[in-house]
């Protein structure tokens, strides 16, 4: 898509067992100025930290590295959430159309807070 019209890419962290992944896939993505925001100006995807699927991202292939029994995460995850050698979820990741990292954070966030971040972006 970045060959079409380049854009900056919003990558939302998350996994099935963390409650405030669900508050914000059930608030703050649900919100019409969220999803207006994503929509017209930036691409969105979301990764689960323990997608167990290799990923194809930037000529590199990420995969699932398990770390005990039913237990493990996602490189890629972990590469794009990685704030001081630790990964929470969930987290919220802005790269560039050069998919260099220009925002992250990890935790929770509103409609509010995330609206003021990707306007601030969005300008520039």
């Amino acid at each position: 898509m970045q060959k079409t019209e380049r854009r900056n890419l919003v990558v939302f962290l998350h996994t099935d067992w963390c409650n405030y992944c669900k508050g914000m896939e059930n608030s703050t993505f649900k919100n019409k100025n969220v999803q207006d925001l994503l929509t017209n100006n930036f691409y969105f995807a979301e990764l689960n930290g323990e997608e167990k699927q290799d990923i194809n991202f930037s000529g590199a292939i990420f995969k699932y590295q398990p770390t005990g029994v039913k237990t493990g995460f996602h490189e890629l995850a972990a590469s794009l959430g990685n704030i001081d050698g630790q990964v929470s979820y969930p987290s919220l990741v802005i790269l560039s159309p050069e998919n260099e990292i220009i925002f992250q954070l990890n935790g929770f966030m509103s409609a509010k807070e995330i609206i003021e971040v990707l306007t601030k972006i969005n300008k520039g």
